[in-house]
């Protein structure tokens, strides 16, 4: 459980962040310049942030496991939906969607930390789960 937990925290800011080095082709694809391509970036990381606001209340209401596998099959289909967009509104609209549906990880993963270890254990892996999240922004 602390792996898939941990993995999910890595793959949220590397889920915004990894397509950063397509923009060269994606602005030949949109007929776009990288500059304008680049934007679609902004609106995903701005609702990474909202995203995690609402995350807590529906963790509250309907539980963590929930909040987190929905969380995750939205963010697989709004991924999918990105990758076969025909045109770049959709593009960033999907970009957008993903960056606030895929922020739950990084809320819930540290209550799954403290109700799995006892405090002197936790610790640890508190430190290991903000590991990951930190450098997840910088493994492309």
């Amino acid at each position: 459980m602390f792996a898939s937990v941990i993995w999910a925290a890595l793959l949220t800011d590397f889920g915004m962040t990894f397509g950063s080095p397509l923009f060269a082709a994606q602005a030949a694809d949109f007929h776009m310049t990288v500059a304008a391509v680049g934007n679609s970036a902004s609106g995903a990381l701005f609702l990474q942030g909202v995203g995690g606001v609402f995350a807590v209340p529906l963790v509250q209401r309907y539980g963590r496991l929930p909040v987190l596998f929905w969380s995750q099959f939205l963010c697989a289909l709004m991924v999918t939906l990105a990758a076969i967009s025909p045109n770049y509104a959709s593009f960033t609209a999907f970009r957008t969607l993903q960056g606030f549906v895929n922020t739950s990880p990084q809320v819930v993963s540290l209550s799954f930390i403290h109700d799995m270890f006892f405090f002197h254990v936790g610790d640890r892996h508190s430190c290991a789960y903000g590991s990951h999240a930190a450098e997840s922004v910088f493994m492309e």
